[in-house]
């Protein structure tokens, strides 16, 4: 964890909270090296989360808050694999989030550019996990967009949220440009 725990530090060092983004398959894990492979193995996948987020809200302390479930499923560039592997990886990732933190919030998707359809698919997978479901925030990238396209987006999420009533996830948009 040694350049990982120096970003954090430097970011907690500038008084800010890290947002943590669990994405690209490791080396150690990927299918011939391919960081953007759904992981062979979900069990490997959920133990990686479980030790990162332990390792950093257990046996540092820090408390970090959020945990976003990869970055840009929905781009080719970002991740290989179809919407029905993500929703798998997002249940291994909450599962090890979970395990090492049952306080930290799990989210996603974190498409760019925002697709409502994702999560609405996302919440309502989860609201077929029961009890064990969680989307604790739904997290979108907004570039380049003029302050009325944003809000028309807020307006278009919170419309699938309120078809989700077991949910009552925070709204965030984790990278954005504003077109002036």
């Amino acid at each position: 964890f040694d350049k990982l725990d120096q970003a954090v530090d430097t970011v907690r060092a500038m008084g800010a909270q890290p947002y943590m983004c669990l994405d690209y398959v490791p080396p150690a894990l990927a299918r011939e090296h391919q960081p953007i492979d759904p992981p062979p193995s979900y069990d490997e996948w959920r133990e990686l989360v479980y030790q990162t987020v332990k390792h950093f809200n257990g046996d540092r302390g820090l408390g970090i808050k959020y945990w976003e479930v990869w970055n840009e499923p929905n781009l080719s560039n970002s991740w290989s694999g179809s919407y029905p592997d993500y929703l798998r990886l997002y249940d291994a990732s909450r599962d090890g989030i979970v395990a090492a933190d049952p306080t930290a919030l799990v989210g996603g998707p974190t498409t760019t550019p925002l697709d409502p359809t994702a999560p609405d698919w996302l919440m309502g997978w989860e609201e077929g996990q029961g009890a064990k479901g969680r989307v604790d925030f739904i997290s979108w990238h907004a570039f380049g967009r003029a302050p009325e396209k944003l809000a028309a987006e807020i307006a278009s999420v919170k419309e699938v949220v309120a078809r989700h009533p077991a949910f009552h996830p925070e709204l965030i948009i984790s990278e954005f440009s504003v077109a002036t």
